[in-house]
């Protein structure tokens, strides 16, 4: 691994495209997904599916972090995405680390939770403009939840509130 390089990408800005109060980094984010993975992976949780969310947006030191709503809308542009991040994750020496289809279904659950959280976060803070992202995300994270862990901490997190 190019540790300086990795450790430098954390620093990346998110959700630029949105109106924010403050800012969130990958490394914020990152290890809020694996903070999340964490709590919901259940029996499966292995030393790789902890590594693979502490560095899944580590390409975005390169490609940036494109919006959401940007990858739900274009899907052949989301393709894109995970084709160059791959290319990007060899480059860094951080590719092949090993994931079940379970692993991979419960870091993608987590990822868009923790989008949510950030959501949820900015909206008790004050910020109104996240409402509606707020609702597309928990409805996605509702139909899609992995583990029943994952569905108690979204109902937890979410209080009734969507």
């Amino acid at each position: 691994m190019q540790y300086d390089q990795v450790w430098q990408y954390g620093r990346v800005k998110r959700c630029h495209a949105m109106a924010i109060i403050g800012e969130q980094t990958v490394a914020d984010h990152s290890w809020g997904v694996a903070v999340t993975v964490y709590k919901i992976a259940e029996e499966c949780l292995t030393l790789d599916l902890v590594a693979k969310a502490l560095l899944h947006d580590v390409a975005e030191g390169i490609l940036g972090d494109v919006p959401a709503p940007a990858k739900w809308r274009w899907k052949d542009l989301n393709n894109l995405l995970e084709k160059l991040e791959a290319v990007v994750e060899d480059e860094l020496e951080i590719s092949g680390i090993p994931l079940s289809k379970k692993d991979k279904e419960i870091l993608k659950w987590a990822d868009g939770f923790e989008l949510y959280r950030f959501c949820l976060y900015q909206r008790d803070l004050g910020n109104q403009h996240l409402r509606h992202m707020c609702g597309v995300l928990y409805h996605a994270l509702s139909t899609k939840a992995p583990t029943a862990s994952a569905v108690k901490l979204l109902r937890e997190v979410s209080n009734g509130s969507e």
